[in-house]
């Protein structure tokens, strides 16, 4: 126990610290950079009437609110269709200024409400179709995100966590370690664990801080609603709601942050030194993403880099077949790491020819009083 918690401390340096204090900063600056363009929300082109919209009609769909939406939509459509008819009237002399001044004023109306009805239109006909609720959706589509990359998280731990595992191997530490009781063998699987731990303290913290701002500056109402309830999200299982899906999406980048922690020490176990694992992680963490937004070769999402695109529990951007198909990435990560655990504990002593004796065995030379 005290090797584990001195292989922490050796993770934990100042130096450590200070580039996690600086990739939280990071995650908070770049939170709020995504934000800036769209803040205040009613700044935004139509979504004033959307909200306006939604103060209505939030909830469950009825009668009165099919009938509100159906003559919203055709007064909007019908005064934006009929405004060149007006003004060529107009021209002929057939009609007065006054009508046609009557009509630009309902026309200038419609479309400042246009984009906001189209919204609740197309919400209408899917909520009917599937018998949902009416939701406010701008904010949840902010906070799930539509199947962008979540970068910064494995490159930070690929930052923090190389130098650690090539800590040993980048020196001439090998030799010591091989006459140790515990051997390297021991070593490296107290520092694959010191990392999940870090890589679940560190992810945990840099998603808790990317929400917390998010929800501090977007509208979240009707949580407890059930995801499909955003059309987006129409393939998402049923029985989610808002909040279950977003927890479930995090908990999805929990274990790829764990899964690269536990492959990259592995990895050590084969190149010792810290750039070529560092081009080694970039490629596998990469790779699959560029062949897949190329090609669109689904078989790269069962790799634990999908874990790092949010949106991938869903296939709405096609980035999987069906929602079943991100049920197996879960079994095959929990895989590769009891692989690579199981690497860890039966390779090094092969791998540094090392004799299970002499790793295994107390040593014979005693240090202190009793030399």
């Amino acid at each position: 126990m005290k090797a584990f918690f001195g292989e922490l401390c050796k993770l934990l340096s100042k130096q450590t610290l200070c580039f996690v204090i600086s990739f939280f900063l990071l995650q908070a600056a770049l939170t709020f950079f995504f934000l800036n363009g769209y803040l205040p929300l009613d700044a935004l082109p139509g979504e004033a009437p959307y909200i306006e919209y939604h103060k209505v009609l939030e909830g469950a769909l009825t009668r009165e609110k099919e009938a509100y939406v159906i003559a919203e939509y055709f007064e909007v459509t019908t005064v934006i269709a009929e405004r060149d008819d007006i003004v060529s009237a107009y021209g002929q002399g057939l009609i007065e200024a006054d009508v046609m001044y009557a009509h630009t004023d309902r026309y200038l109306a419609a479309m400042a409400k246009q984009a906001a009805i189209l919204r609740i239109y197309e919400q209408y006909e899917y909520l009917k179709r599937e018998g949902t609720s009416f939701v406010y959706d701008t904010g949840w589509l902010f906070l799930l995100r539509d199947g962008e990359f979540n970068w910064i998280i494995p490159a930070a731990l690929g930052i923090l966590l190389i130098p650690f595992y090539a800590m040993e191997w980048s020196g001439n530490m090998i030799i010591p370690l091989k006459a140790s009781r515990f051997g390297i063998r021991g070593i490296i699987f107290r520092k694959v664990v010191a990392g999940a731990i870090f890589a679940v303290v560190f992810t945990s913290c840099m998603l808790l801080i990317d929400c917390l701002i998010l929800k501090a500056n977007l509208p979240l109402p009707s949580e407890a609603e059930s995801i499909r309830c955003l059309s987006a999200f129409a393939e998402a299982p049923a029985a989610w709601s808002l909040w279950q899906y977003a927890l479930a999406q995090y908990a999805g980048v929990l274990i790829g942050s764990v899964t690269f922690a536990v492959l990259l020490g592995c990895l050590s176990l084969f190149v010792p030194q810290a750039l070529p694992q560092a081009a080694i992680y970039g490629g596998s963490l990469l790779l699959p993403l560029i062949i897949l937004y190329r090609f669109d070769l689904r078989i790269c999402l069962h790799l634990p880099s999908s874990f790092f695109v949010y949106g991938a529990l869903w296939n709405e951007k096609g980035l999987l077949g069906d929602i079943h198909a991100f049920a197996l990435t879960v079994p095959i990560a929990v895989f590769m790491m009891c692989v690579s655990i199981a690497l860890l504990r039966w390779l090094p002593r092969y791998r540094y020819n090392c004799d299970p004796a002499m790793t295994d065995a107390k040593p014979d030379v005693k240090i202190g009083k009793n030399a």
